[in-house]
């Protein structure tokens, strides 16, 4: 699946992004090693004052930032595999390589899951050697690492195929980048602020405490939404609390099975409809252009209707809810048709051009 050519091109390209991202997963065993040595640390000093040793619980917060910068990484990854070759106007060069366009597309995949799995899988086995030649080994149950590599894994897999889907219909890489993260965190933002305008308006209007049964979605939207699950797990991981995860580890599994399953399954149609005339533009697909604007219209009305009354309380009413709606509104209406018309190229050293 990945040709050796392609390897060395892709790597070339994402060299210090994938470095870091092996980077930073290592820092998971080397915070276990610190861990081992405070833990240490506080039963000598125990034994030396003749006091009870202290009940030690396993709590590694620098977890969650751990997966929060792989993900950066990966989108980072992503982006300058699609994206930037849009920007600089290298894809037509791609293309006039020896290789199908969906072995094309199918490489980038390959390089950032052989990353994923390869680090992960590194990392896994220095956090066990460390952990079964340690103390620690008596505080922390073995299995809690084991599903934090595999969920973490999974979950890293879907957020860096989504941002490839994501660069199929976006036109450059500051777009792709932006949008990845705009759209991996749509779920539980639009359902925040959908839930907070029928709260306002069902409690102004008739004057009574909207039942808190509503919020039983909340998990639902939070779970399907891939980077704020990951950092569930992670916390709940932290705290030895997995009893909490229920509503996680089914879409720990199913949304980036669903994701990568879609990507790995329209590769041949996405690369036959590779258009080049639209490079450097925000949307690449113009029937997609409607449906966008439409969707951040809508999403910054929510949006200045929820700051609004917040910033008028308690002076806020049904009328500044829309007022605010329609000011934000018009503004992302008249913002986003001049960012669909803009040509954003990269031009290497000198910089980035708007035509």
């Amino acid at each position: 699946m990945l040709n050796k050519a392609l390897w060395k091109k892709h790597y070339k390209e994402t060299k210090y992004l994938i470095w870091g991202f092996w980077l930073v997963s290592l820092v998971y065993p080397l915070n276990i090693i610190n861990y081992e040595r405070i833990a240490i640390d506080i039963m000598e000093k125990n034994l030396l004052n003749g006091s009870e040793p202290p009940a030690l619980f396993f709590n590694f917060e620098p977890s969650g930032f751990i997966s929060l910068f792989q993900m950066i990484l990966l989108v980072g990854i992503a982006s300058i595999l699609l994206g930037l070759e849009r920007s600089n106007q290298s894809m037509d060069f791609t293309l006039t390589l020896p290789f199908k366009r969906h072995v094309l597309l199918r490489s980038k995949w390959s390089i950032g899951v052989i990353t994923i799995l390869s680090a992960n899988f590194v990392s896994f086995i220095f956090t066990s050697i460390i952990l079964y030649n340690s103390y620690l080994i008596t505080l922390i149950p073995y299995h809690l690492f084991l599903f934090y590599y595999t969920s973490s894994v999974i979950y890293l897999i879907g957020i860096y195929t989504f941002s490839l889907l994501i660069g199929k219909i976006v036109g450059n890489h500051i777009g792709q980048f932006v949008l990845t993260w705009i759209f991996l965190l749509l779920p539980a933002g639009v359902f925040t602020l959908l839930s907070h305008g029928i709260r306002f308006h069902y409690e102004h209007l008739t004057e009574t405490t909207l039942n808190n049964s509503f919020y039983m979605y909340e998990t639902f939207f939070h779970a399907i939404t891939m980077p704020i699950s990951l950092i569930a797990t992670d916390f709940a991981i932290e705290t030895a609390q997995l009893d909490g995860l229920e509503p996680y580890r089914f879409y720990a599994f199913f949304i980036p099975l669903v994701i990568t399953t879609l990507f790995l399954s329209t590769t041949r149609y996405l690369s036959k409809n590779m258009r080049s005339e639209h490079n450097g533009k925000l949307i690449i697909y113009k029937p997609f252009e409607s449906l966008f604007i439409f969707g951040v219209v809508i999403c910054f009305y929510l949006l200045g209707g929820t700051l609004i009354t917040s910033i008028m309380y308690p002076l806020e009413t049904v009328v500044v809810y829309h007022i605010g709606g329609l000011i934000a509104g018009g503004i992302a209406f008249v913002t986003i048709n001049l960012l669909l018309n803009k040509n954003i190229r990269f031009k290497g050293i000198g910089g980035v051009k708007n035509v």
